[in-house]
């Protein structure tokens, strides 16, 4: 952790663009592909009548990383730290509008804006600290309904990251996510140990591998 929070500090960068940065990585080792569009959802609470109201309020934002002219996994954390906080000043433009917008400019047919979900979470230490008399109790599902091909979640917690890969069991088999998982995890490794990685030699590795 010490190595990834002086490369964060360094780069002015947050958890969120790191794992985004090794996300998009992932995504393109997988497809052939350096300039991705993927979703994310982002907390709607700007509303100040909102902050003191129980429920679940984001917005979807679309966030376009094209990677082709970063030569180094430094360079890309810088591309993504600026594609990040441009998606912060207009993430309350309503997903469904730019959907509407987007279709209607190609004769109304529907717009796959994008086909694979990046959720990244940040809980607080004292997240699990509640009033005198609150009891909270943490309730499983057994079944994910999946709204996007391909969905890595990433939670930051005191003691590290955990994460999670949802996918569409139609397009992808349980053996191609799990060797998806395993390269994003050496991907955070390589990249943490070596920032001046080429992202060449970084996609090159174990290209094509079978969905």
């Amino acid at each position: 952790m010490g190595a990834l929070a002086r490369l964060l500090s360094a780069e002015r960068a947050t958890p969120f663009m790191f794992m985004l940065a090794v996300h998009h990585l992932t995504l393109a080792r997988m497809s052939g592909q350096r300039d991705i569009v993927v979703a994310s959802p982002m907390a709607n609470r700007n509303n100040l009548a909102l902050l003191k109201t129980m429920g679940y309020f984001v917005n979807i934002v679309g966030l376009r990383v094209d990677s082709e002219s970063d030569r180094t996994f430094r360079d890309l954390l810088r591309h993504i730290r600026s594609v990040s906080r441009d998606a912060y000043e207009n993430k309350d433009y309503p997903l469904a509008q730019l959907l509407a917008h987007l279709g209607s400019r190609r004769e109304g047919r529907p717009t796959a804006l994008f086909e694979t979900m990046f959720t990244y979470e940040n809980i607080p230490a004292e997240a699990e600290t509640w009033s005198s008399g609150l009891e909270v109790e943490a309730i499983g599902t057994d079944e994910v309904v999946v709204k996007s091909d391909l969905s890595f979640s990433i939670v930051s917690a005191e003691r590290g990251f955990r994460g999670a890969i949802c996918f569409r069991t139609a397009l992808y088999n349980r053996e191609f996510i799990e060797s998806l998982a395993a390269q994003f995890l050496r991907l955070v490794h390589e990249v943490v140990r070596n920032p001046e990685a080429e992202l060449d030699e970084l996609l090159a590795s174990e290209a094509g591998a079978s969905r």
